[in-house]
């Protein structure tokens, strides 16, 4: 559901939110599957930056195309909850 801008910065964490439930639910890319013996489901920082990028990727090819701002935006999203993900697995750096 596409929600015209300019809009609230709430409104945008709360679609982000809901996209970390979607990838949390195992839907989406991610977690991946860990060879035996791994402790973890979770992407490793460089996976998840793999990740951002290839989603910047898709964001720019949809950009080029019809109803091009839309389609971007969607892939914004589940980049951004990508972003929050590593963040909350490996930490956060604050603004001084």
């Amino acid at each position: 559901r596409y929600t015209a801008g300019p809009v609230d910065r709430h409104a945008v964490y709360e679609v982000i939110d809901g996209e970390r439930r979607y990838q949390d639910d195992g839907q989406g890319p991610t977690p991946r599957p860990r060879p035996p013996g791994t402790e973890t489901e979770e992407l490793t920082l460089g996976e998840g930056l793999l990740c951002i990028e290839e989603l910047l990727r898709k964001a720019r090819s949809c950009w080029y195309t019809p109803n091009g701002n839309v389609a971007a935006l969607d892939q914004l999203r589940k980049l951004a909850a990508v972003a929050v993900q590593l963040q909350e697995n490996y930490g956060v750096v604050s603004r001084d």
